[in-house]
């Protein structure tokens, strides 16, 4: 599939981004040369008063966001730009945005699976792949299940333990790992296509087999999708070949897109 779409785009807002003078539009004009129809702008937040953020989340406020926005509704684009968020999520029934928050943008991109954060997202214990999987799994069906998730990024692969993946997935059943992907399937929540992800396997610290199992099925439980670069420098914007690759891989056409992000 001939990838114009990119849902997972930071600007300076996100505090790793490693443009500092990155902005919505500055991407929007580079991708637009590039024959892309859409993006969205998809920067980090945490906007849970019931959860205290760690210092990481902690420096993402939602006035940061929230004044992007704004001015993002008062620009105008040479193609089409939505405003989203990466929610981090700290555990089951913790996710860093509000109902009220969500309805300030197009849509909502939440990460299940940012185990990376020690000393914030909840952990396995000990870490081993028997722990992790079924962490792993409650976060995801928490997410889909939340009412608050459009996205769900990278799904079902454990950031911070990339040498556990192929252990870990390998401990869900066939069964359980079909379920799940069919509730999101049946919640209309897109899974997203991550460049970054793709470009992380070349490492060899996990297999290209253990994402072909999860979209293979995510494929057969007719869920939607999504392409997003997780682009912190412009150099994301060199990847899409590998999305382009996974998705003739996978079968995968633009039918298979989320209407939402769906351009002619």
């Amino acid at each position: 599939m001939k990838i114009n779409i990119d849902t997972h785009i930071h600007t300076f807002v996100s505090k790793c981004c490693q443009d500092r003078e990155r902005t919505p539009l500055k991407a929007a004009e580079l991708l637009s040369k590039k024959g892309f129809k859409l993006i969205a702008v998809t920067d980090h937040l945490w906007d849970n008063p019931a959860v205290q953020p760690n210092n990481w989340l902690r420096r993402h406020p939602r006035e940061e966001l929230e004044s992007l926005v704004n001015e993002m509704r008062q620009t105008v684009f040479p193609i089409k730009v939505l405003a989203s968020c990466e929610a981090d999520m700290q555990g089951p029934g913790r996710i860093g945005i509000t109902p009220e928050f969500k309805e300030k943008l197009d849509f909502v991109s939440v990460a299940s699976d940012h185990f990376q954060l020690r000393d914030f997202t909840d952990q396995p214990v000990p870490a081993v792949p028997e722990k992790l999987a079924p962490l792993m799994m409650a976060m995801f069906r928490d997410a889909v299940r939340s009412g608050l998730a459009d996205v769900l990024l990278h799904p079902l692969f454990p950031d911070g333990y990339h040498e556990l993946y192929d252990d870990t997935l390998a401990c869900v059943s066939d069964a359980e790992l079909f379920d799940s992907l069919s509730e999101a399937a049946e919640r209309k929540v897109a899974l997203e296509i991550n460049c970054g992800v793709l470009n992380a396997q070349r490492s060899g610290k996990f297999s290209l087999e253990s994402l072909f199992r999860v979209f293979e099925t995510a494929k057969k439980a007719g869920c939607l999708f999504t392409v997003g670069s997780d682009s912190h420098n412009d150099g994301h914007f060199e990847l899409y070949h590998l999305a382009e690759d996974f998705t003739e891989r996978m079968n995968i056409t633009e039918e298979d897109i989320h209407p939402l992000f769906r351009v002619s």
